[in-house]
């Protein structure tokens, strides 16, 4: 989970830095407009490959937001409410 959303903040901080101009974060295209100017539509589709890769994360890790039941029951089995568990999972969980 932890990593996740790591992953998630990451892409929210290229995307401010791509925002600004700064390429940092990417090796390939800060040597290629390095001393350059980024231009607007280049980073126009820089900035609009983001949100995919983010529905991306989510698409291919479903179970991994915070409010999903099991992912409760991961972090914490101690406070997870048994009763927002899957019926296959409340008796295994209460064991």
């Amino acid at each position: 989970m932890i990593l996740f959303k790591a992953s998630l903040q990451k892409i929210s901080l290229w995307l401010k830095q791509v925002e600004t101009g700064n390429l940092t974060w990417f090796s390939r295209l800060n040597e290629l407009f390095s001393g350059k100017c980024l231009s607007e539509d280049l980073k126009r589709k820089i900035i609009a490959h983001f949100p995919s890769l983010e529905d991306e994360f989510l698409r291919y890790f479903p179970d991994v937001e915070p409010q999903n039941p099991i992912s409760k029951l991961v972090r914490n089995p101690f406070l997870v409410n048994i009763e927002n568990l899957p019926h296959d999972l409340q008796e295994e969980a209460i064991e």
